[in-house]
């Protein structure tokens, strides 16, 4: 505490911005850059809000909302489905409906891999493994 009872401001991380939308999960994120590995395993971890290790319609349509109003401030409905709609026809390159870490990957500009050039796609991990993955990397 400073004099005067002012408490000692806290430094925030470097993804976390000085204000934030509470109910936008990627407010917390630089985005208009490259993203880093882990905010990339942080934000695959968030949406795939059924842990099964891919991303559904439902799952893209919300990660894409949340982008939408950070980058613009507010979200068309039709605009949201049409952009999933064209995700998966593009960036789904099996057609199980379902996106991958790695299709996830190609379609966000990240930064230094974690992955390597591992085919991530072919492994599979438990969501044990990949909690375990992403703590060793956010410490």
């Amino acid at each position: 505490m400073h004099e005067g009872g002012e408490s000692t401001p806290v430094k925030q991380a470097s993804s976390s911005p000085l204000m934030s939308d509470p109910k936008n999960f990627l407010s917390s994120f630089h985005l208009d850059d490259k993203i880093h590995s882990t905010d990339f395993i942080e934000i695959w971890m968030h949406y795939d809000s059924d842990r099964s290790g891919f991303m559904e319609q439902d799952e893209v349509a919300a990660f894409l909302t949340d982008l939408f109003k950070k980058k613009n401030g507010a979200v068309d409905a039709e605009i949201v489905t049409q952009a999933v709609q064209q995700i998966f026809l593009t960036y789904d390159s099996n057609n199980d409906g379902q996106l991958s870490m790695n299709e996830l990957y190609t379609i966000l500009d990240v930064e230094d891999s974690i992955f390597g050039d591992m085919d991530i796609d072919s492994c599979r991990m438990s969501p044990l493994h990949f909690k375990t993955l992403h703590f060793t990397f956010t410490i």
